[in-house]
Parts: structure tokens; sequence; C-alpha cells
């Protein structure tokens, strides 16, 4: 898993460097219209430290006999019990590029965590048995990625200025593709008990982004989207919110902060390979923005 977080990872960050190349070899972008939309190619790439937090509650694969399984074993982990609630600052990237009323986004995000503690208590989550005071180690890895495109519903420009206008409004319809993988790893390490799962689900998603921009420097959007996928022993729903604000020094650089939270439940019911994850991830994120 630690793999597959770092060839995403990799992608993303591959792509802020070689989309400029191909961005350049479009047309160049022609001179924004009193409405601010273009006919060339523009290119706006967005690095970021995400710093995420997963919650909620989890069930591992348990493979032992139901007569072995004490008769008082609870069904999930809750992720507040693992101490692995706490927000890590993890890589975050978009990269879009847009021409006329359409817009083609990626996106991705990658954070891995570890944490050794001693247990508090007594208890059972399926086959996996610990006692007060054994040392429990939890391993996670986690990606999100997303393929997205958008369509300009409406896009208005109001109070002329001397280089622009002081507002411009936008909204679009957004729809895409979400894959997430996560490894997950919980051992006791004193009894030697282990609950463990490696999942990947994907899932199509659609929804709305509204954006604001003040006096051509002040940006400001929020996008909420719904995504959702019953397929065989596998389903997925979830909702996704970004909101976020910009500052432009110039045309080409500017700082950005916003939060993000996607919630979900995420479950396969194979008998051989039973997992869920009802929760999220989310946190503030810090980052800089590139337009060419």
């Amino acid at each position: 898993m630690q793999i597959q977080s770092s060839l995403v990872l990799r992608a993303v960050l591959g792509l802020l460097i070689v989309t400029p190349a191909i961005a350049a070899a479009q047309d160049a972008a022609e001179e924004s219209s009193a409405t601010g939309t273009t006919n060339g190619w523009k290119l706006r790439a967005e690095p970021a430290v995400w710093f995420l937090g997963p919650g909620g509650s989890l069930r591992l694969p348990t493979f032992a006999p139901a007569s072995t399984i004490p008769a008082n074993s609870e069904d999930k982990f809750e992720l507040t019990d693992l101490k692995i609630d706490t927000p890590e600052a993890s890589p975050f990237a978009e990269v879009h590029l847009s021409r006329g009323d359409w817009r083609l986004t990626l996106r991705g995000v990658s954070m891995s965590g570890e944490e050794d503690f001693e247990s508090a208590s007594n208890g059972n989550v399926g086959d996996f048995s610990y006692f007060s005071g054994d040392s429990i180690r939890v391993d996670f890895d986690y990606a999100q990625f997303e393929g997205e495109v958008g369509y300009l519903l409406k896009n208005a420009a109001l109070e002329p200025i001397q280089a622009g206008h002081k507002l411009h409004s936008k909204l679009e319809l957004v729809g895409g593709v979400r894959v997430y993988s996560m490894e997950w790893n919980v051992t006791n390490l004193d009894a030697g008990s282990r609950a463990a799962a490696d999942q990947m689900f994907y899932e199509p998603y659609a929804g709305a982004k509204i954006g604001l921009e003040f006096y051509e420097r002040f940006d400001a959007d929020l996008q909420v989207v719904l995504g959702a996928l019953p397929a065989g022993d596998t389903s997925t729903m979830s909702v996704d919110v970004i909101v976020g604000g910009a500052y432009r020094f110039n045309e080409h650089l500017g700082f950005q902060v916003g939060y993000r939270l996607t919630g979900f439940d995420l479950e396969n019911d194979d008998a051989n390979d039973p997992f869920d994850w009802t929760g999220s991830v989310a946190g503030l994120y810090i980052g800089a923005v590139l337009e060419f």
C-alpha cells in the first residue's frame, strides 16, 4: 500500500511539472473578455499541505472461527481508541486545465500514520484481543485521487474598474471519479494478535462549485459533491466539501488556505475480505497558487 500511495503522489506531483509544457504547446491564451472567460488554454496548479485527520469507526477482516470469538466482542474499532485521529501534514495537489466553459481537474492526497500506545482497558474486536497495559501499534496508509470535469453554467462580472471588475461570480456543474486506496494494520505487540486490511474503492460523483473573485486579486470558492456506487459486494457513499480562499500577488503566483472534508461509508461484504469504514478525512490546508 505504501507503494500505491507513493505512485499516486508521484503522479500528481509529476503533473505539476509536465502540464505546463503541455499547456505551452497549445494556442496562447487570449486576453480575458469582460466576463472573464478565455478562448485559449489556462493552467492553474495548487500544491498544498493538508493537515489531514481520519475519523469514524472501522471494521477489519476477522478469520477466526466464530466459536473462538468472545461473546462480548465489539464489531468495530473506534479511531479515537486507536489514537490515529490526530491530523498529519500530508501532500495535497490540484491541477486545473481550462478552456472556454470547460475545466479538467486532477486532484490527489497521500498520507501515512503510525502510532504506538498502551491499552487502557481490556476488550476484543472480532478475534483481536487486548488487555490493559498491552502495547498496541497502528499503521495506516491512505490515498485519495480524483479526475474531475467542470462546466461553467453562469459567469457574471459586476462594477468595472480600470483593470477588470470589482466582482466576478461563477457557477459550475462538476462531475468525476474518485479512487480511495488504504491499508490498515493493528497489532498487539504483547499478545501477537493482529487485524489488517488492504482495500481500494471507486465511485462517481457530481455536484456544484460556486466561485467569487474580488478586485482581480481575492478568490473564494465552495464545492460540494455527492458520490455513490453500489457494486456487488462493495458499496460507497460520500459527501465531499471543499471551501477555500486565495490571494494572488500577481497574475502568476498566489497563496491559498481552506478546509476540506470527505465523509464516506466504504463497505466490502466479501466473506473472504470483509471491511467497513464509516467516517471521514478532514482538515485545514495551505498552499500556493500557480497560474500560466
